[in-house]
C-alpha cells in the first residue's frame, strides 16, 4: 500500500502529467519497484542463506544496481562501455526508470525562467529532446513494463530454487 500512497502524493505535488492513463503507468511502474526490489531481495537471502553474507552482497548489488539503472550513465553514454551493457538488465531499477521517464517526459512541455534562457532560447522546450537526447526512444514504456515483470517472475523462481536446493 506504501507505493500507493507514494504516487498518490508524489503526482499532483510534482506537477507531473494530467491524471490520466499515464497516472496508471506511474502507479504501476512504482509498485513494480517495490516488488521488484523485494523480489531480488528474497532471491538475495534465499542464496546467501547468512544474515551476514546477505547483507554484504546486497549492498554490493545495490550499488551496481543503482549505478548502471541508467540513472547516472544515460543509454547514449552506455555505448561508449560496451563491455558492461550486459550488466544494466540485472538492475531492479533500470526498467522503472526508462519506464517512468516515457511515461512522464513524452509530450511534456517545459519552460524557461529568464535567467535560464541561453542566446534568448530555451534549450530545451519539450520532455521529447530529453527522451532523444538520453537514448531513451529506443525503448517502448510496455516493453519495460513486461521485462519488469519477467525480471520479477525470475527472481523469485531464482529464489525457489535457492530455497530448495541450497542446504546451510
Amino acid at each position: 500500500i506504501a507505493p500507493i500512497i507514494f504516487a498518490l502524493i508524489v503526482y499532483p505535488t510534482i506537477g507531473f502529467q494530467q491524471f490520466n492513463v499515464r497516472f496508471g503507468d506511474f502507479l504501476a511502474f512504482n509498485l513494480l519497484t517495490a516488488l521488484g526490489c523485494v523480489s531480488v531481495t528474497t532471491f538475495i537471502s534465499c542464496l546467501c542463506v547468512t544474515v551476514e553474507r546477505t547483507t554484504v552482497i546486497m549492498a554490493c548489488y545495490l550499488e551496481i544496481a543503482r549505478l548502471y539503472c541508467y540513472f547516472y550513465i544515460s543509454p547514449a553514454l552506455m555505448n561508449s562501455y560496451p563491455q558492461w551493457q550486459w550488466i544494466t538488465n540485472f538492475s531492479y531499477l533500470k526498467y522503472s526508470y526508462i519506464g517512468l521517464g516515457l511515461n512522464q517526459l513524452t509530450d511534456q512541455k517545459f519552460y524557461c525562467k529568464p535567467e535560464e534562457l541561453v542566446n534568448g532560447n530555451c534549450p530545451i522546450t519539450n520532455g521529447n529532446q530529453v527522451i532523444a537526447q538520453n537514448e531513451f526512444d529506443t525503448y517502448d514504456k510496455y516493453d519495460q513494463f513486461w521485462q519488469y515483470v519477467l525480471f520479477i517472475v525470475f527472481a523469485r523462481f531464482a529464489g525457489y530454487l535457492c530455497i530448495r536446493f541450497i542446504k546451510a
